[in-house]
């Protein structure tokens, strides 16, 4: 059996009232497997939320260990003991020159190539986005500001 961490964001963390939970899956699960375990387990509404016309909703983003499902077999990557699934809901809205949905998907890019992305820091020229002595790794709030760039 695998015990999968199995961690929710806005309407799944509602439903499960909870912001993670571990799962039990079986030895040869894959991430299909563990969303339809969260489907059944919560019932209707999430099944709405996560499936659209019988299919798992492609606009909802999986990470497993902080790396894009996609990255790997997306749906059908297995899942070890010990795994990490975050299921991301998908976020619209903000203005051209803001788009917040376009800074969400760098901020996921982040997790499964962070070695090409640098982001801004409270470096002492203003406006600075040059890797720099002081920067640091900004949460998905700074980067409302402080937009990421890739090298």
């Amino acid at each position: 059996m695998a015990k999968v961490r199995a961690r929710y964001y806005t309407t799944l963390r509602e439903l499960a009232e909870t912001p993670e939970e571990r799962i039990t899956l079986s030895n040869r699960a894959t991430l299909a497997d563990l969303i339809e375990t969260v489907a059944s387990k919560y019932g209707e509404e999430a099944r709405n939320y996560l499936y659209k016309k019988g299919k798992i909703d492609p606009s909802i983003y999986f990470l497993i260990n902080g790396k894009d499902s996609r990255v790997f077999s997306g749906l059908k990557t297995k899942l070890n003991d010990g795994d990490i699934a975050a299921i991301i809901p998908p976020i619209g809205g903000g203005s051209e020159k803001n788009n917040l949905r376009e800074q969400f998907y760098l901020f996921l890019g982040s997790a499964f190539n962070a070695n090409k992305l640098q982001y801004a820091s409270t470096c002492s020229v203003p406006n600075c986005f040059h890797p720099c002595s002081q920067s640091s790794f900004f949460s998905f709030f700074s980067l409302m500001n402080s937009p990421p760039i890739f090298y």
